[in-house]
């Protein structure tokens, strides 16, 4: 008997984008050279993360 079984799947999409909305909170509370950095790296983290979805679902040849 599965009985203990998770019924509500994770929502990865609703986690990140509410960790998105803390940091837009963040940034628009501090300083002007914490936006910049917080969005390159942002940037460059989402730009590293499609480069390597694009790797995976391109077969090589």
């Amino acid at each position: 008997m599965e009985t203990h079984r998770i019924s509500h799947p994770v929502k990865p999409q609703i986690v990140i984008s509410d960790a998105f909305v803390r940091i837009m909170y963040i940034m628009l509370n501090n300083q002007k050279s914490l936006i910049t950095s917080l969005f390159q790296s942002y940037y460059y983290y989402s730009r590293s993360l499609m480069l390597h979805i694009g790797m995976q679902a391109s077969p090589i040849g």
